[in-house]
């Protein structure tokens, strides 16, 4: 599947909710696939150097000193051993001292310094990189690990902040590799990574309804089976159903699930099919939605991004429309956003 570069960032973008971000498209190129580690370094090196300015987030962190007296927690066994070897007044102590030397920052500065060696990172980047690398001096380098803002603790003020930029870490540190030579990395096509692809097309999908139309609200929705099991224990074994996106206004409601495959029609004896799991798994969420009023009609959308085909079939389904449709990624920006709006209305 062929994407051009200016379209990566825009799917990135909306699918991390930074779609205000202003992009200069001469600094990361026009081809499918080119220098993928710079289109990265782009989004992410400006909200690093606001962080910078703004200064980084800090927190008390325990430190062990020797002192003249007692200040913070008195540490009795090191103390002790230290008075053996006649330094008669001193102690050992754990203080609290405040430091920007915490996780969020670690992560920061790991993902700096690895796009650092990366190979195909423009000059520009790499002089920013370590521009922004002096500011995160007191910080610690912490092992390669994918880590995301959930396994990170931060007062809610400091969160905002940091939360788009640790989400850019995470997704750059998982598609860098280590070159053959171990010397450095280079970007791998993450377009080939099809889980990870259906998490941004889905999350690309339902932030751009939620920013670019004021007709629906949008959200992701659970749906509970419309059913009872025979007891408690046969109720607690039905799995639990969440939509991609569920779009709802006063007279309609769409359901979409979007699907990041290569091929939205399959063969079966000699002529193509839709697929079967997909058209089930939406149907089963169209049956056991609840409407908010009488007026209120609900609809069903598969959604695909077009490689070989374009669709948009219509049909009705237990009195319910239902529309397979697919989006072409391929195309100016401007027609992948008339494209989407046009399903809607």
């Amino acid at each position: 599947m062929s994407i051009p570069i200016q379209n990566i960032y825009y799917l990135l973008s909306y699918a991390w909710d930074k779609a205000e971000i202003i992009l200069d498209l001469q600094l990361v190129g026009s081809e499918a696939g080119e220098h993928i580690s710079n289109l990265l370094a782009r989004m992410l090196l400006p909200e690093v150097r606001k962080l910078a300015n703004l200064g980084l987030a800090t927190a008390y962190l325990p430190q062990t000193r020797q002192l003249k007296g007692i200040k913070g927690k008195l540490l009795l066994n090191e103390t002790f051993g230290l008075n053996q070897k006649a330094m008669v007044g001193q102690t050992i102590c754990s203080v609290e001292k405040l430091s920007p030397d915490i996780l969020p920052n670690q992560i920061i500065k790991t993902t700096l310094l690895q796009l650092k060696q990366t190979a195909e990172l423009a000059v520009n980047f790499k002089k920013e990189v370590e521009w922004l690398l002096s500011v995160f001096t007191p910080v610690q380098v912490i092992a390669p690990a994918l880590l995301t803002t959930e396994q990170l603790a931060l007062p809610r003020h400091q969160s905002e902040r940091y939360r788009f930029i640790l989400q850019c870490c995470a997704f750059i540190r998982q598609n860098l590799l280590p070159t053959t030579e171990g010397l450095g990395f280079t970007s791998k096509s993450f377009l080939a990574d099809k889980k990870q692809m259906a998490s941004i097309f889905e999350a690309f999908v339902r932030n751009f309804y939620r920013r670019e139309q004021k007709v629906f609200q949008v959200k992701s929705e659970k749906i509970t089976w419309q059913g009872q099991g025979t007891n408690k224990e046969a109720q607690q074994f039905l799995p639990v159903m969440f939509t991609d996106i569920s779009l709802n206004a006063p007279s309609r409601k769409i359901i979409i699930d979007t699907k990041y495959y290569k091929k939205a029609l399959l063969p079966h004896y000699q002529q193509d099919k839709l697929h079967s799991k997909h058209l089930y798994q939406l149907f089963a969420y169209l049956q056991n939605t609840l409407l908010d009023n009488k007026e209120q009609t609900l609809e069903g959308m598969l959604l695909y991004p077009v490689v070989t085909q374009s669709l948009n079939l219509e049909y009705t389904l237990s009195n319910k429309k239902v529309r397979v449709c697919t989006i072409n990624l391929n195309q100016p920006w401007a027609g992948i956003k008339q494209d989407l709006l046009q399903l809607l209305f």
